[in-house]
């Protein structure tokens, strides 16, 4: 009886230890660790940088300019030894230069980053974009924690393109030589008969910072009354950018709409007398051009991949505000060199922008702004 006895104890405990040795990870039925998933994804990294040196070029379609190329062409080559070749322009210009090469089974470029609606609107339906779920491989990236929307600031459904600028909207410029703080607080506040043709506002029936604005007072800043009751104000509409400027700075227009950013930044810091105001109801977010994706078959797939997800990272991040001269998407990225004017305010009203839905659906407004602004057009 004793002996039947032993058996059964030491059988027993041979069952206890083969189930702690599954319990606390030591037998074959414990899962992939934390430890594991990050010298997986760490030896993947350093095989692609490997591969991305191999290949020796990236090939970016760009919309920015030339100060920020030169940052990203430094930054790549003196951390990853790839040589950046950009090929620059406008956006529907890029657009139809990558639609006919694809046509004709020519595979040039490897990285999109610009604007968003050209991207969306011809781009992607020509299918030149690949999933960036495929793309991304840095954990930091996928911390929704990081970001400003509390999200990946994916653009579309399909992942198509990310939105790594969040850039509140500075639609109101001002003479501050002219029009003191207390005169403009609210949107209303424009429209008093005491500015009635003293405003200049950019073209809002095409693609541009003019129609963002448009369609973002009707959309959820304001309403389509107010944008009617705007119009009447008698505004000076025009596309030449640097010339709204100026007027702005010379006090022609002392109340600008819809200034262009970079000329803004450029009058700035020649010592015009500049203000933005943002007005107590709010204003938007917009990512600009500072959209990146992913071109489907490139000609340098690790150089392309290593890329996004370096500038999509803290470091990549930092280099991109720091020469473009605006505040990114990320929470976590220095903004001590930025216009503190400028910058998100916590606990502001903004009207998201950036995605898709949006866009497609913003479109619309140029035709009622051609519709609704008739008169002020042309002249």
């Amino acid at each position: 009886m004793w002996k039947l006895t032993v058996v059964v104890l030491v059988l027993l405990s041979m069952v206890f230890v083969v189930g702690c040795a599954g319990s606390f990870g030591g037998g074959p039925a414990s899962a992939p660790g934390k430890g594991a998933s990050t010298e997986s994804w760490q030896q993947e990294w350093e095989k692609l940088k490997d591969d991305a040196r191999s290949e020796g070029k990236l090939v970016v379609i760009v919309t920015v300019g030339p100060e920020t190329r030169a940052a990203l062409a430094r930054a790549m080559k003196d951390k990853f030894g790839i040589e950046l070749e950009f090929v620059a322009g406008r956006g529907d210009e890029i657009a139809s230069r990558l639609i006919s090469e694809r046509k004709a089974e020519i595979f040039t470029a490897d990285v999109y980053l610009g604007g968003a609606i050209s991207a969306l609107t011809l781009l992607k339906p020509a299918g030149l974009f690949e999933s960036l779920d495929n793309v991304l491989l840095l954990p930091e990236i996928s911390r929704k924690d990081l970001w400003w929307s509390g999200e990946i600031p994916f653009v579309d459904k399909q992942h198509s393109l990310i939105a790594f600028m969040a850039i509140a909207g500075q639609p109101i410029t001002v003479n501050k030589d002219i029009v003191k703080g207390e005169d403009i607080r609210s949107w209303r506040d424009l429209l008093n008969p005491a500015w009635k043709g003293k405003m200049a506002m950019d073209d809002p029936t095409v693609p541009g910072k003019g129609n963002e604005v448009f369609a973002a007072l009707a959309e959820g800043i304001m309403d389509m009354d107010f944008v009617k009751a705007l119009g009447k104000q008698d505004l000076v509409i025009t596309r030449d950018k640097r010339l709204h400027g100026e007027w702005v700075a010379r006090g022609k227009y002392p109340i600008g709409i819809a200034v262009d950013d970079s000329v803004l930044k450029e009058l700035q810091k020649a010592g015009a007398p500049l203000k933005n105001i943002v007005a107590m109801e709010g204003t938007f977010v917009t990512s600009t051009v500072g959209n990146v994706g992913q071109i489907s078959k490139p000609p340098h797939p690790a150089a392309s991949r290593v890329f996004v997800n370096w500038l999509l990272s803290k470091e990549g991040m930092a280099v991109f505000s720091k020469a473009f001269g605006f505040q990114t998407a990320r929470v976590d990225i220095p903004t001590e060199h930025l216009n503190p004017d400028e910058l998100r305010i916590p606990g502001g009203k903004y009207l998201n922008v950036i995605s898709e839905e949006y866009m497609i659906n913003k479109r619309k407004y140029t035709d009622i702004a051609k519709t609704e602004w008739a008169s002020l057009l042309g002249k």
